[in-house]
């Protein structure tokens, strides 16, 4: 069993393996694109989960909610390969919300603790704070 991950009705399968058909499969059913190197806290919470999109290198923090449609993604592709390995998504700190249709792009991209972000917002650059006493 060097290696292999006992799966029932799978039998034995390498965690590589495993991951990147469940990677390929689960999209599929749940329209929730979340990539196997992102970096998710606890307490991590998806409503309505159809169209959210997860990429690379977003790190994401504790007690974090995403509604229908959130996409945390890169600014660009330009330079493909010669980006590998750097930081090109956004981080979403702790107890941020962020509302349907909500875009937020760019590895420079920090949502600040506490904030919630409103639907259909696009974010690209910066850090996006609380401001007035409001989130």
């Amino acid at each position: 069993m060097d290696g292999c991950l006992p799966l029932p009705f799978l039998g034995c399968r390498r965690g590589t393996v495993l991951s990147g058909n469940v990677g390929r499969y689960v999209p599929s059913k749940t329209r929730i694109d979340i990539h196997l190197g992102a970096s998710i806290g606890e307490y991590f919470f998806i409503d309505h989960g159809a169209g959210v999109v997860i990429v690379e290198t977003t790190v994401i923090g504790h007690h974090v909610k995403l509604y229908q449609g959130v996409t945390l993604g890169a600014l660009s592709t330009a330079g493909g390969q010669l980006l590998s390995g750097k930081k090109r998504h956004p981080t979403l700190l702790n107890n941020v919300t962020v509302y349907a249709g909500a875009t937020i792009l760019g590895g420079e991209t920090v949502i600040e603790e506490g904030r919630t972000v409103k639907g259909n917002d696009f974010i690209y650059t910066g850090k996006q704070r609380k401001t007035n006493g409001t989130k």
